[in-house]
Formats: structure tokens, C-alpha cells, sequence
């Protein structure tokens, strides 16, 4: 079972920059389901919230 959690975690953490549409589309050729991608503004720059659930 997975849980949310506030710890840290001490690893490396991978970005990478992609825009919407492809992004979308990587996915569902993939055999993921978007449920919502939502351009958000962050600090500095704008970031995609993304959530995805694996087709079965």
C-alpha cells in the first residue's frame, strides 16, 4: 500500500520540459488514461499537474 508522505528524500530527482499536447499523447499511446493536465503558474515558470491512470 502506498501513502503520502512529507519526508525527504535523498536522490536525485528528474525534470524534463514537454509541452502538453505531446506529452498527452506519449502517454496514451502508452497505454495511460489522462484524467487531467492543468497548466499551473509556478514561481518562476509554468509547470503541467498531471494525473494518469494505467488502462488495464
Amino acid at each position: 500500500m502506498t501513502a503520502w508522505t512529507t519526508d525527504r528524500v535523498d536522490a536525485p530527482k528528474w525534470f524534463f520540459r514537454c509541452r502538453a499536447p505531446a506529452l498527452r499523447e506519449v502517454l496514451e499511446t502508452s497505454g495511460w488514461s489522462v484524467t487531467s493536465l492543468v497548466l499551473v503558474h509556478g514561481r518562476h515558470e509554468p509547470w503541467l499537474y498531471l494525473l494518469a491512470e494505467q488502462c488495464p
